[in-house]
C-alpha cells in the first residue's frame, strides 16, 4: 500500500492511496479539511475579507452558484435512497413523510423571518435617508440667516456635505473613501459654526443653528449605524444548510418510493434560489437590483443649489412683472 499527499492547501489536503493484492489494484483519492489554529485577529482579518467578498460579490452570481448545489442535493438525495431501495430493499417509512414535512416547514419559517429581518433593516436605511435630507436642508435654512461672511462658509459647507452624501460606490475602497470626505467636511462644519459666535453672547437663532447642525452631525452616525446593520453571516449560512438538508431530504424521499418528480423539485429549488436572492439584494443598501433611494437628498441638493443664485430669480420675477404689466 502506498499513502502519499499529492496537493496541500492552506484549508485543505489532497491524499491518494494505493493499494493492490491478488483480488485487485484500487485507487483512492481523500480530499481533507485542515482547519489550522489562528490568532485571535488572524482569524478576525479573514472572516472580514470573507465577508467583504461576499457583500462586493453580485447576489445573482451567489444563487446562480447556489441553486446548482441545491439540484446536485436533490440528485445525491435521490440517488441514495434509491441505492438503498435496491440493495437493502428499504421502503418510505410513514416518519420519513412528516420529518420530510417538517423540514421544508422550517426552511419556510427561516426564509419568512430572514425576509422579514431584511426588510425591517432596509425600511430603517431609507428613514434615516430621510432624515438626514431633513437634517441638512433645515441647517442649510438656517445657514441663511447669518449675515456675515461666516454664515456663507456654512452654506459652502453643508452644500459640500450634501454632495459627498451621494457619491455612487463600487468597491469597499470607494466607500471608504467617500465616507473620508463626508468626515473631512464634518471635521470643518462644527469649527466654523464655533468662529460665529465667538466672542460675542449667542442669540436664539445661533442655539438653532448649533442645533441643526448638531443634528446632521447625529444623523450621520446614525445613517452609518444603519448601513452596517446587516444580516449575520451565521443566519444565512444556516439557511443555506437547511435548505440543503431539505431538498436533499426531499430526493431522499422520492429514491425510496422510486418516484423522481424532476419538475416540482427542481420548481421548488428555483423558488427556494429565489427568495434567497431577495434576501441577499435587500441586505445590500449600495448594490443589487432593490437600492434605497436617494431622492431626498438629492431634492434637498437641488434646492441649495437653485437658493445659491439669486439673482436669475429676481429677473425672472422682473420679466414676469413686466410682462404682467403689458397684459
Amino acid at each position: 500500500m502506498l499513502n502519499c499527499v499529492i496537493f496541500r492547501y492552506p484549508v485543505c489536503r489532497f491524499r491518494i492511496r494505493w493499494t493492490a493484492n491478488r483480488d485487485r489494484v484500487g485507487v483512492r483519492l481523500t480530499v481533507t479539511l485542515l482547519f489550522p489554529s489562528m490568532s485571535g485577529a488572524r482569524s478576525k482579518t479573514m472572516m472580514t475579507k470573507i465577508s467583504t467578498f461576499l457583500y462586493w460579490t453580485p447576489a445573482y452570481v451567489l444563487v446562480l452558484v447556489f441553486l446548482p448545489v441545491l439540484l446536485i442535493a436533490v440528485e445525491a438525495g435521490y440517488r441514495i435512497g434509491a441505492r438503498m431501495r435496491v440493495r437493502r430493499g428499504a421502503v418510505a417509512a410513514p416518519e420519513l413523510g412528516t420529518i420530510q414535512t417538517a423540514m421544508l416547514a422550517l426552511l419556510g419559517l427561516l426564509l419568512a423571518f430572514t425576509y422579514s429581518f431584511v426588510a425591517s433593516r432596509r425600511d430603517a436605511r431609507k428613514d434615516a435617508v430621510v432624515e438626514e435630507a431633513n437634517a441638512m436642508g433645515t441647517a442649510y435654512l438656517r445657514t441663511q440667516l447669518m449675515p456675515d461672511r461666516t454664515g456663507d462658509q456654512l452654506r459652502d459647507l453643508v452644500r459640500d456635505y450634501a454632495r459627498t452624501r451621494l457619491v455612487t460606490v463600487r468597491s469597499e475602497e470607494e466607500l471608504q473613501a467617500a465616507l473620508d470626505r463626508s468626515q473631512q467636511v464634518m471635521g470643518e462644519l462644527w469649527p466654523t459654526a464655533v468662529k460665529l459666535v465667538e466672542g460675542r453672547t449667542p442669540t436664539p437663532v445661533d442655539a438653532l443653528l448649533l442645533q441643526s447642525l448638531n443634528e446632521v452631525l447625529d444623523v450621520h452616525t446614525r445613517r452609518l449605524t444603519a448601513a452596517h446593520d446587516r444580516l449575520p453571516g451565521i443566519i444565512l449560512a444556516m439557511l443555506v444548510a437547511i435548505a440543503l438538508m431539505s431538498l436533499g431530504m426531499t430526493g431522499f424521499s422520492g429514491g425510496l418510493a422510486g418516484q423522481r418528480a424532476l419538475f416540482f423539485t427542481i420548481t421548488l429549488a428555483v423558488m427556494v434560489a429565489a427568495v434567497t436572492l431577495v434576501i441577499i439584494d435587500l441586505d445590500r443598501p449600495r448594490s443589487g437590483f432593490v437600492r434605497v433611494s436617494q431622492q431626498p437628498l438629492i431634492d434637498v441638493l437641488e434646492i441649495m443649489d437653485e437658493a445659491d443664485t439669486p439673482v436669475r430669480v429676481r429677473e425672472f420675477d422682473t420679466e414676469r412683472k413686466v410682462s404682467y404689466d403689458n397684459e
